[in-house]
């Protein structure tokens, strides 16, 4: 009414439509076309709005899920740490995001294998192929190491390519695989002893 009597136009109202038989988000864009009269353009965009709503049920699933996984997950971007989640936080014994954040990820990387990890991101970086699981071993803030086995990817992080990282600690795993060697090798002295007598 106001564009009829006014001559202001206006753009993108947006208005949900439920009546004789039509149903559905429209977009209007409405222009004076004479004095006290105005046309009206309308635009559908009731899927465009369902699929806007998934999006967003999505990332919010999503969301959940990493921040509540077990596994350590970060996102690194063009070198740096930009995210990690509260399992990954813990892993590198950070309290807090900014302590990590805006670092260099290879800053937590042991130095053995650093070389082997800058290969692994090159491969994701340069020709998007995922690095399959590997075990390695991560810097914590106070520069112990933790036995993790890591998997990455290639993500999109703000409109520019990432690389995410999810981290298992096989800290528990390893200390048992030595146990057990060790054990194995304590009874194969004992055997050998044994036989010797």
């Amino acid at each position: 009414r106001q564009t009829a009597t006014t001559g202001t136009p206006f753009t993108r109202a947006e208005v949900t439509y439920d009546a004789e038989g039509i149903r559905g988000v429209f977009e209007l864009q409405g222009a004076q076309t004479g004095e006290n009269q105005m046309t009206v353009f309308f635009k559908d965009v009731t899927e465009q709005r369902r699929a806007e709503a998934a999006l967003r049920e999505s990332e919010g699933n999503y969301r959940s899920l990493v921040e509540t996984a077990v596994d350590g997950i970060m996102i690194h971007q063009n070198g740096t740490v930009v995210y990690m989640n509260p399992s990954a936080l813990k892993m590198v014994g950070a309290e807090r995001p900014e302590q990590v954040l805006g670092k260099p990820a290879l800053e937590l990387v042991h130095p053995d294998c650093r070389g082997t990890v800058r290969e692994r991101i090159r491969a994701i970086t340069e020709h998007n192929v995922p690095a399959p699981p590997l075990e390695e071993k991560v810097l914590r803030l106070d520069g112990t190491a933790v036995d993790v086995e890591i998997v990455a990817t290639g993500c999109m992080l703000g409109g520019l390519p990432a690389v995410q990282v999810v981290c298992r600690d096989i800290s528990e795993r390893k200390r048992l695989e030595q146990q057990t060697a060790q054990a194995l090798k304590e009874k194969e002295i004992l055997l050998k002893e044994l036989q010797h007598r």
